[in-house]
């Protein structure tokens, strides 16, 4: 609620800017115009009112101006006649004057021309490229057999797109030489075996893209050299092992477009080197762990879409230092955004959008940000 603060002429960074059914009141300040990075500004179904601030022929880099469904009057300022980077904008619903979207320049002072005409639309794709091969089972791929016959000096097994079926075999716990396995993009089924486990040397391991089920073993928690665990959709269920706070050199962890249900795992605060967590997607519940400030060199925390994880943000947020991308969209988070996320110096990409959120918006973020979104909660200005 109340009226838009004058101090957000000063995030001269942001680059996406909106409001949705919100009960914001008052007129768009003036010093909107000093916004000189603004791609994107969007208000729909709030109070807003009065005249459009002529200052927004100011938005140099201004591509899309959605302004729909609030109280604006007047007619639309002629100075966004300068912004030539417009491509697509948007006045319906509110009380300005003349037929602007139909027949442009009827209402004083109003745009002298409609926005630039949408690109042309993509040429036609390409033809499909030739079928594949008949697929295989890993288990009589050539290449995993003589891996099998040399265990200790085979490092690398690659099956990228090779449209693979059948089940992971338990051979695979052999193959201790392996450094990297990437197993991505065929039609592997089954579960993941928990003879992965004894692959101790292993510092990659991708299964994305599989059709993998059952739950993620426990036993990926020994693979002490692991650096990156990517196992996105997938169709791996339940929850996500606590022993994964166990891998001491783990940097990237990706679970998004999975199954996975319950908390986050307390124990992933201890994972001193991820610097990627992204759980996009999935079903998970509970509160946020506060252990997770402890991850101080985590630059990306997506958690959105899908979850219905909840309770108040945590405040230990707040130590993530590094932290440039915090998604948290669609889940069920309520109370206020902490004010410690002021302190964040990386902060660029704030989503918060559809939670249950209350309390007053911190104008006072990171001069690093570029990106905001959060509509659909119930925060005042």
């Amino acid at each position: 609620a109340g009226q838009l603060p004058t101090e957000l002429g000063n995030m001269a960074a942001m680059v996406r800017l909106q409001f949705f059914q919100t009960a914001l009141t008052g007129p768009l300040p003036t010093e909107m115009g000093n916004l000189a990075s603004l791609f994107l500004f969007r208000t729909y179904t709030t109070s807003l009112s009065g005249s459009l601030p002529t200052e927004l022929g100011r938005l140099t880099s201004l591509g899309q101006l959605w302004i729909d469904d609030n109280q604006h009057t007047g007619g639309i300022p002629a100075e966004l006649a300068a912004v030539t980077t417009l491509t697509s904008c948007k006045f319906d619903g509110n009380d300005f004057c003349g037929d602007y979207a139909v027949t442009p320049g009827q209402c004083a002072g109003s745009f002298a021309s409609a926005c630039s005409p949408p690109p042309a639309p993509p040429p036609a794709p390409p033809p499909p490229p030739p079928a594949p091969p008949p697929a295989t089972t890993l288990v009589t791929a050539p290449a995993f057999l003589e891996c099998l016959d040399a265990p200790d000096t085979c490092t690398k097994l690659s099956f990228m797109d090779r449209d693979l079926t059948g089940p992971i075999p338990t051979t695979i716990g052999l193959l201790t030489g392996l450094t990297q396995l990437e197993l991505h993009g065929n039609s592997l089924v089954g579960s993941l075996p928990t003879e992965i486990g004894l692959l101790t040397r292993l510092r990659r391991l991708n299964v994305h893209g599989s059709h993998l089920t059952g739950s993620l073993p426990s036993e990926v928690g020994l693979m002490d050299n692991l650096e990156h665990l990517v196992v996105y959709r997938t169709s791996f269920a339940g929850r996500i092992p606590t022993t994964l706070g166990g891998l001491p050199k783990l940097s990237i962890l990706l679970l998004m477009g999975n199954r996975h249900t319950g908390p986050l795992p307390t124990e992933l605060g201890r994972l001193s080197r991820l610097r990627v967590l992204d759980a996009t997607g999935n079903s998970l519940t509970g509160c946020l762990p506060t252990q997770l400030g402890a991850m101080t060199a985590v630059q990306r925390v997506h958690l959105g879409s899908g979850n219905q994880i909840g309770c108040t943000l945590p405040t230990e947020l707040g130590g993530l230092t590094a932290l440039s991308d915090l998604v948290a969209d669609g889940n069920a988070f309520v109370g206020a955004i902490p004010s410690q996320l002021t302190g964040l110096p990386e902060l660029a990409n704030l989503r918060l959008e559809d939670n249950g959120l209350t309390g007053e918006l911190p104008f006072a973020l990171s001069d690093a940000l570029t990106a905001i979104d959060v509509s659909n909660n119930g925060l005042s200005g």
